[in-house]
C-alpha cells in the first residue's frame, strides 16, 4: 500500500511539474478541466464540469437486479448512492471485481459510477478536444477525444451514461414522458 500511494505522489509532482513544460495558452483560448481515469485497461477522460466529485470507493451492498452495470448501493457524503460500473456500462466488462473509485452525481438523483484508477488531472486548451457527433454505436458513451502528449483519450460522456441508467432495465427509447 505504502509504495502504491509513493508511486501516485511522483506522479502527480511529475504531472505538476510537466505541467510548466507545457506550451503557453494563446490568449483568450478556453481551457477545459479533465479527469484522467482508467476503465480495466482502457484511458479515458471524464469531463470535470460533468461530475459533482470523485471519492474513494465505500462499502457497497449488493443488490438482486437483473442490470449487470448495478453493483449496489453506498452511504457516500451522507447519501444513499446508487453504485454503478462503469466497465459495464462501456461494454468492457460483465465481471464485478473490486473498483476502488467512484464519480458522483448529484443531479436530479444522487449515484456513483465506478472505475479502476484515477490517472490524474489535466487542463488542456479547446484546441486539444476534438469533439465528435454522438452516435448510437456500441461507443455512444463517448464523444470526441483529448489529445494529450502521450496519447488519445475518449472523452466519456457522463450526461448520457447517466441518462443511460436512469432509463427502466431493458428500455432502448429516449427516457419516457409521463405528462
Amino acid at each position: 500500500m505504502k509504495v502504491a500511494l509513493e508511486d501516485n505522489a511522483w506522479r502527480l509532482r511529475q504531472a505538476f511539474d510537466d505541467s510548466f513544460a507545457a506550451p503557453a495558452v494563446a490568449p483568450g483560448e478556453e481551457l477545459l478541466d479533465f479527469l484522467l481515469v482508467q476503465v480495466t485497461t482502457r484511458r479515458f477522460a471524464v469531463r470535470l464540469s460533468e461530475i459533482a466529485g470523485v471519492t474513494r470507493s465505500q462499502a457497497i451492498v449488493r443488490l438482486p437486479t437483473g442490470r449487470k452495470e448495478l453493483l449496489g448501493l453506498s452511504c457516500i457524503r451522507g447519501a444513499i448512492r446508487s453504485v454503478y460500473s462503469m466497465a459495464a456500462m462501456l461494454g468492457l466488462s460483465e465481471t464485478q471485481p473490486p473498483m476502488p473509485w467512484l464519480a458522483l452525481s448529484e443531479r436530479p438523483d444522487p449515484v456513483a459510477v465506478a472505475f479502476d484508477a484515477l490517472d490524474g488531472f489535466v487542463r488542456v486548451p479547446r484546441s486539444l478536444v476534438l469533439e465528435a457527433a454522438r452516435s448510437d454505436d456500441r461507443d455512444r458513451l463517448t464523444r470526441g477525444v483529448i489529445n494529450l502528449d502521450t496519447m488519445t483519450r475518449p472523452i466519456v460522456d457522463m450526461q448520457r451514461l447517466l441518462d443511460t441508467i436512469r432509463k427502466p432495465a431493458g428500455h432502448r427509447g429516449p427516457p419516457r414522458s409521463d405528462s
